[in-house]
């Protein structure tokens, strides 16, 4: 996940990891990673938003 996330400024992978995500149910990355979600699944919406806020 964090690879996917290192084109980007330090805060603003930080404020990803850690603020609600609509394809995390309203969970943060990291509290769904804690909750059991699929660690794949969090690193391709990582890897997906990561290229739209490079854009």
């Amino acid at each position: 996940m964090l690879a996917a996330l290192r084109g980007l400024d330090g805060w603003l992978a930080g404020t990803w990891i850690v603020n609600e995500h609509p394809d995390l149910g309203g969970l943060s990355p990291r509290k769904a990673l804690a909750s059991g979600v699929n660690v794949a699944t969090v690193a391709r919406l990582a890897q997906h938003d990561a290229s739209v806020l490079n854009a």
